[in-house]
């Protein structure tokens, strides 16, 4: 008898524990960990030796945010390709080379640079190894831009390390992760998003067009990698271009009916977080005397991708009835949270004399809000796994 990778079963395996069986679980899961532990390197004497706002950055940015990449894209490619869902083997591989990238970049005022960089960049590049493989076997090439993607993050992953090592260096590493994130948010949000409408709302339709929707994560693309490459004025108009197209995709999207249904409401309200971030990012290059470019970007990391983390990532825990999905009160708890710290974060920026409190308010409402995510998803960790993990059965 051969399964749907081709291998033949000749003895009964051992079973496999039900936290592996399934690549959201465990990635998820250190998704809610780490974004609950990145703030307290600011409440560690001496910052753990390291450089406290560097690293804050790179572990919200590579540690949360690739855990919760890995989670997305390692479930999603069982649908794309039709294969039987990746292996516990590898999703275990997977996660060791996550921790053993924490565990380095800990280390990354001793380790030598060659060391530091191949396991810190390992986690990434094995994902993006494995989902090539899977995309090419089964000769799926739409998705080849997320893979992209991936290959971009491993790389700025070894930049930001560099960076860490040796502040005098590619000062663009900090930013260019943000955006390629953002990236990512228009590639994946952008489809998700009014997919998941369309299921919730039957008969009534939301409208959008796959051409604009290319066009939208084009011009964000170009964009960042004009912002990159010559930040200014030029670049930071192109940013405001590029969030204006994207609050202008939601125009069909039936936003205002989503309301109605909690569980689908908060990926609406993530998504105005994507257009928001962009503007703001693209004034504050533009003009960084009128707000300060290292605020600005916590639009588009608490906001964007923290907001949108937990609206699709809560999905796989929430309570299946019929075609529906029901958010939990933990979940919709935890989705306020996050999306108030982010507001409150940003408004610190607009009023110095307070800004203490401001932030000390949006770290105590940041972590809280994880927590009660660990609460909400608890539920997806074990038992069986309930396909497809991201939406309810499709109406007819």
């Amino acid at each position: 008898m051969t399964t749907g990778r081709g291998k033949t079963n000749a003895q009964p395996s051992r079973p496999v524990h039900p936290f592996w069986q399934a690549a959201h679980r465990p990635f998820f899961l250190l998704a809610g960990l780490w974004a609950i532990l990145i703030p307290g390197v600011w409440l560690w004497p001496g910052g753990l030796g390291l450089q406290p706002g560097l690293w804050h950055a790179h572990e919200l940015l590579f540690g949360a945010g690739g855990a919760a990449v890995g989670g997305y894209l390692l479930t999603a490619v069982t649908s794309w390709t039709g294969r039987s869902p990746v292996p516990p083997r590898v999703i275990k591989t997977l996660a060791a080379l996550w921790v053993v990238a924490r565990v380095i970049v800990a280390g990354v005022e001793t380790l030598p640079l060659p060391a530091l960089l191949a396991g810190a960049t390992a986690y990434l590049a094995a994902l993006a190894l494995f989902l090539s493989r899977e995309l090419v076997t089964a000769r799926v090439t739409n998705k080849a831009p997320l893979v992209v993607a991936v290959v971009v993050l491993a790389a700025l992953d070894g930049a930001f390390v560099a960076h860490m090592r040796d502040v005098n260096t590619a000062s663009w590493a900090t930013l260019a992760p943000v955006l390629v994130f953002a990236v990512l948010i228009s590639i994946i949000g952008g489809r998700a998003v009014p997919a998941f409408t369309a299921n919730a709302l039957r008969p009534v339709t939301p409208s959008h067009s796959p051409l604009y929707d290319r066009l939208c994560s084009g011009v964000l693309a170009f964009a960042a990698v004009l912002t990159i490459a010559w930040p200014g004025a030029w670049s930071g108009g192109a940013l405001v271009i590029a969030g204006a197209l994207q609050f202008w995709r939601m125009r069909g999207w039936r936003s205002l009916q989503a309301r109605k249904h909690p569980s689908l409401f908060v990926l609406h309200a993530a998504w105005v977080w994507l257009p928001a971030g962009l503007v703001l990012t693209g004034i504050a290059v533009a003009r960084p005397e009128v707000y300060p470019p290292t605020d600005a970007v916590h639009a588009l990391t608490m906001g964007a991708m923290a907001t949108m983390i937990v609206a699709i990532s809560g999905r796989a825990a929430m309570t299946r009835t019929g075609a529906s999905l029901v958010a939990s009160r933990s979940l919709l708890l935890a989705f306020t949270s996050i999306w108030l710290a982010a507001a409150a974060r940003l408004i610190a920026a607009l009023v110095p004399e307070q800004a203490p409190a401001w932030i000390a308010g949006a770290v105590i409402l940041w972590m809280s809000g994880w927590v009660l995510y660990l609460v909400a998803f608890r539920p997806a960790l074990c038992g069986p796994v309930v396909r497809p993990v991201f939406s309810g059965p499709k109406r007819r």
